[in-house]
């Protein structure tokens, strides 16, 4: 079926609803007002019987809300090692357990939001490093961290209780020292929307976070097509073709595979050698568009110079060496190694790396990658399995891996400088948050159905971060199938084009409104005219400063089940837009959508009466709809109801 696309004024239909009546904001308030005796915290340290004294605060908040500080002071005459502290606490009311809790979205392609039975699904039992959204009877109850600061910590649902588990990492506590545990806020109220936004909005006031303006990025990218493949006169190609496919494009930006070895960031390999960074920055600059540029953060290849001559940069163990995962049979001198930010003199060499980027070869958009891997819970999985008998053993054991983590993201911005755009991608969310501008909040796109779908959740289950504390990243706009390609592609199965038609289009309307940046990643040059108007139409839609999934309760059983039924927010007007990423065709039951309600994208079938209107789409379509002029966000995501 060709996907119809008109992005202007003209209207394709018009959906008569039964509007709804005003609903006013919601303010919350504590879900089980606490005192500090309720809260229980315990810790596990060394030495075992060292006085470790947790201390509980609780402040109030707006409308009878709550702020839990929980503090440690090392009372003893001698250094201790924290290895893991707990802290309980009464949640909910003791006669309401929760019919489904949310476990908000905490990493980009690891641990997406995700909507669970208390007890029974592993999503609920895993947890959240952001939040928990509890939906019971009587309204719904939140408990969300506001600080990332220190400790890499998770909250569980544990009946009508909830838990906070801190990862301590053998952090060095000196005598006298008191170190905070991550802040939350405890809130409760009948409507799950403002809940989440207010607690974005606690996030932005705790970090004192100011964001720039929203991003508005339009162009192309090397990695998808070509991977760590791609040459100069690939990137000059792509330069000029996607010039001429959008007049309004003003990025290109280099992915992966310049450097020699992962972790020579300030070396080129051959076919760059002396200065193709910044030949290519200045060609792009030339064209009046900024240059981008991506580099892996966190780790290095063991080979890499800078691993050879400075393997104090990196991670140990207990042992005294070197840590990160080894394939069997591998050359000793390969595989991959991590960055311990904890030595100054690490943060050093990185802060050089970005000011040659920006300030030498030209690039002024910096996506750092791999940040995840900063995480002490993914090098000792990665590393040793999580083998307890193992340990790691930074430079400064007075730095837990947030920390450090923060500190690599703090010396990248200072060397880059304050005037570059910094992307965050592969990253865990809360600490990223006040450091970078930019989020990838979806998965890596592949040019396949399976792979846009899940992006679509990850994406859209992050909406209350964006425009608030951070502008999400969906990835690329990919839209090709085998007959886009020729003999450059990568040769990654996952680079081989399968989208249909029709698939392509979903991932044009979902990163058109709701994906941020608009970068095609495929090759332009060899993209049949028909897939290359479905970027047009990407860059035509308006992007969603403000976006929500209005059936956010209804999906999120698991990384596949993406939300069919989005409202956004652009350029003064409110969008409907409907996904049906199952095989067959559905109908949407949709109360309270306003008279005027023009269709302005895909093709659907609609019918309207007293009761609501019902929108059918055919198996792996979508439609976008815009309401009437004058439409109000806040008023719409509270009044449109999705129906059975």
């Amino acid at each position: 079926m060709k996907t119809v696309m008109q992005p202007g004024p003209v209207t394709l239909m018009k959906i008569a609803c039964l509007a709804g009546i005003l609903l006013l904001p919601v303010i919350p308030a504590a879900a089980v007002p606490l005192a500090p005796a309720e809260v229980a915290v315990a810790t596990t340290h060394l030495p075992a019987g060292a006085a470790l004294t947790p201390i509980v605060r609780l402040a109030p908040g707006p409308a009878g809300s709550q702020y839990l500080e929980v503090t440690l002071r090392n009372e003893s005459g001698g250094d201790i090692t924290l290895g893991e502290a707990r802290i309980g606490f009464p949640w909910l009311e003791a006669d309401s357990s929760p019919a489904l809790v949310a476990s908000g979205g905490t990493t980009m392609y690891t641990w997406p939001t995700q909507v669970g039975e208390p007890g029974a699904d592993a999503s609920a039992k895993r947890g959240s490093g952001t939040y928990l959204l509890a939906k019971q009877a009587g309204g719904y109850a939140i408990a969300a961290f506001l600080s990332w600061r220190t400790f890499w910590s998770t909250l569980v649902c544990e009946g009508t209780r909830a838990g906070v588990r801190v990862d301590g990492e053998d952090r060095r506590i000196r005598p006298g020292e008191i170190v905070a545990l991550e802040k939350i806020w405890l809130a409760s109220g009948p409507d799950w929307q403002d809940l989440l936004l207010h607690s974005a909005d606690e996030i932005a006031r705790e970090q004192a976070i100011t964001l720039k303006p929203q991003p508005h990025y339009v162009g192309w990218s090397t990695w998808d097509y070509f991977g760590r493949e791609w040459t100069p006169q690939n990137v000059r190609d792509n330069l000029a073709a996607v010039q001429q496919l959008v007049p309004e494009g003003n990025l290109v930006q280099i992915d992966g595979g310049w450097w020699e070895e992962r972790g020579d960031y300030l070396l080129l390999r051959d076919n760059l050698k002396p200065d193709g960074m910044k030949q290519l920055a200045t060609a792009i600059h030339e064209r009046g568009l900024t240059a981008g540029i991506h580099f892996d953060g966190m780790r290095a290849d063991r080979g890499a110079k800078v691993a050879r001559e400075h393997p104090e940069y990196f991670m140990h163990d207990d042992t005294g060496a070197v840590v990160g995962p080894r394939r069997a049979n591998a050359d000793p001198d390969r595989g991959i190694i991590f960055f311990d930010f904890s030595n100054p003199k690490a943060l050093d060499y990185m802060r050089d790396v970005t000011r040659q980027m920006r300030r030498e070869w030209g690039f002024n958009y910096i996506k750092i990658d791999f940040l995840l891997t900063g995480i002490a819970a993914n090098v000792r999985g990665a590393s040793f399995r999580n083998d307890p008998a193992r340990r790691l053993a930074p430079q400064d054991p007075g730095m837990t891996s947030v920390e450090r983590l923060r500190a690599g993201m703090r010396a990248w911005r200072e060397g880059m400088g304050n005037d570059a755009w910094l992307l965050a991608c592969s990253a865990p969310y809360g600490p990223m948050f006040g450091l970078a501008d930019g989020l990838r909040s979806g998965y890596d796109i592949s040019p396949n159905f399976e792979q846009a779908r899940r992006c679509a959740q990850a994406t859209a289950g992050a909406f209350q971060f964006q425009g608030r504390v951070i502008w999400n990243d969906a990835d690329y706009h990919v839209v090709r199938a085998a007959a886009d390609e020729d003999q450059s592609v990568a040769t990654a199965e996952g680079k081989k084009g399968k989208l249909t038609a029709n698939e392509a289009g979903m991932w044009t309307h979902y990163v058109g409104l709701f994906g941020g940046s608009k970068i095609n990643s495929d090759n332009l040059p060899t993209l049949r005219p028909e897939r290359k108007e479905l970027f047009r139409q990407a860059v035509a839609l308006p992007s969603c400063e403000r976006f929500i999934p209005l059936d956010f309760w209804a999906r999120a059983r698991n990384r596949d089940d993406a939300y069919h039924v989005m409202l956004g927010a652009a350029a003064g007007s409110v969008y409907l837009a409907v996904f049906n990423w199952s095989d067959g065709p559905r109908q949407y039951r949709l109360d309270g959508l306003p008279p005027g309600t023009d269709r302005i994208a895909g093709e659907a079938g609609e019918t309207g009466d007293a009761f609501g209107c019902r929108i059918t789409l055919a198996g792996r379509h979508s439609a976008i709809y815009r309401l009437p002029a004058g439409a109000d966000f806040d008023r719409m995501r509270r009044q449109i109801q999705v129906g059975p």
